[in-house]
């Protein structure tokens, strides 16, 4: 989610994999909506939660990759001495910019797997790093550890949460077939979708992940891995994150985006374990994330 270079027109032609030619926060206007909708419903619990096994302190230099609207960067200004906001999406990091007035605050439009030219700049500066629901979208991973690694400082703590798989997004699932791979198959979607990738990267194994993390040169001081709770479902609020999140809609035709996020809902819904008829596993179907605290020499 992250990005910054001197070569900004190169840029926007060639990033077709990068997190925001998948999402629908392009612009101001549909990153305002995709952060009262994504980051209200699901991503300030994942985050509040990770931030519990942690302390922050006042002289703290602190990093987020992946920063979105600025939501965290905006709480953690007044606890510490700077945060740096990272992000891919143009719309979401002038949305930042906009909400984030603090002098001690500054955001960047960059690739999380490069870091641009902030890498050399930022060696070894950062006191704390920190990153939530960002790698699920990010096929690098390792490289995005190396950049992490190496920005963090001897000592410093790098705390991460992400998503491992889920039933809504992606090719691949232990839970069965995503939406994702069953809207390919629809014999009225699946005509738009020919050459729409697959946007979301998953990891199939925790423990794997751990070793990757050690390689790099991390020390893995804790980890959990969880599913999302159980949630009272509301359509409308449920249909409104689909249209954020579920980026097969831009290759849909606008006059028939609405009965495309009706039909993903109907396949969700049904195949989504419930305890009652509006109480459903995750909050958008199931999903499991990965917390992780790790630590630099």
């Amino acid at each position: 989610m992250l990005f910054c270079s001197v070569f900004f027109f190169l840029r926007k032609i060639t990033r077709k994999t990068t997190r925001e030619k998948k999402m629908n926060a392009d612009t101001l206007e549909l990153a305002r909506k995709y952060d009262s909708v994504s980051s209200v419903y699901m991503q300030n619990g994942v985050r509040d939660k990770a931030l519990s096994w942690i302390e922050l302190e006042k002289d703290d230099v602190v990093l987020e990759v992946g920063c979105g609207s600025g939501r965290l960067c905006k709480i953690l200004s007044p606890r510490v001495n700077s945060v740096t906001g990272l992000d891919i999406s143009v719309g979401l990091i002038e949305l930042a910019k906009r909400e984030n007035p603090a002098s001690n605050v500054q955001f960047f439009e960059e690739d999380a797997q490069t870091f641009g030219p902030h890498l050399h700049d930022w060696r070894e500066k950062f006191d704390k790093i920190l990153s939530f629901t960002v790698l699920q979208w990010c096929s690098d991973k390792e490289s995005i550890l190396k950049n992490v690694y190496r920005c963090l400082k001897p000592g410093g703590i790098f705390l991460l949460d992400f998503g491992l798989h889920g039933q809504c997004m992606g090719e691949w699932s232990s839970y069965g077939e995503t939406a994702d791979v069953w809207v390919r198959k629809h014999p009225k979607w699946g005509s738009y979708l020919q050459n729409c990738g697959y946007a979301i990267y998953y990891t199939k194994s925790s423990e794997g992940f751990l070793e990757i993390m050690r390689s790099v040169g991390f020390i893995i001081q804790r980890s959990e891995v969880k599913q999302r709770p159980w949630v009272k479902w509301n359509e409308e609020t449920i249909k409104s994150q689909l249209r954020c999140l579920f980026y097969p809609i831009k290759h849909i035709p606008a006059e028939h985006q609405d009965e495309f996020i009706d039909d993903v809902y109907k396949w969700l819904y049904d195949v989504t374990p419930k305890r009652s008829k509006d109480v459903l596993q995750g909050e958008v179907g199931r999903f499991e994330n990965m917390t992780i605290v790790a630590t630099k020499e």
